[in-house]
């Protein structure tokens, strides 16, 4: 009996970790630079209590964050992300050192040049959310059509 209410237990508590929303709301603004390219403003809003590792991390630490697009090669002839809020650092216990993350509202920016004749893209994000509460981490895997303006 006790095997079945801890199997019960453990069941309920895996769908509610699953079934919340996810911890962090993606959006994206684009504007045209002069020079013809695009700038692509993405903003994460973060959940309270909960944090996202950086783009840029050490060997041996938990997964960077990755911004791309998809099909990446064949949509684009060039693009560059970069932060443009900076990544907190601090040490973490479990990877046994000091890593980047971001909290709270976050900005990333894209400079890229569309191949001619792409006038959609997919903007897809892939990362590692963590709640500094209770240690809970899930897989951020967001894909994010646009279409670019002119």
């Amino acid at each position: 009996m006790k095997q079945i209410l801890l199997l019960s237990a453990i069941l309920l508590l895996s769908l509610s970790i699953f079934s919340q929303e996810s911890p962090v709301n993606w959006t994206i603004n684009q504007e045209r630079v002069a020079d013809g390219s695009m700038n692509l403003i993405i903003t994460a809003e973060i959940h309270h209590d909960w944090y996202i590792y950086g783009m840029n991390m050490s060997e041996g630490g938990p997964l960077p964050l990755l911004i791309s697009f998809d099909n990446q090669q064949n949509v684009v002839d060039w693009a560059k992300f970069s932060e443009i809020t900076p990544a907190e650092t601090m040490y973490d216990e479990i990877f046994g050192m000091d890593v980047s993350s971001y909290q709270h509202h976050t900005e990333f920016k894209c400079n890229f040049v569309p191949k001619t004749g792409v006038a959609t893209l997919n903007l897809v994000l892939d990362g590692q959310a963590c709640n500094k509460v209770n240690g809970v981490c899930v897989q951020i895997q967001e894909s994010i059509p646009f279409t670019i303006s002119e």
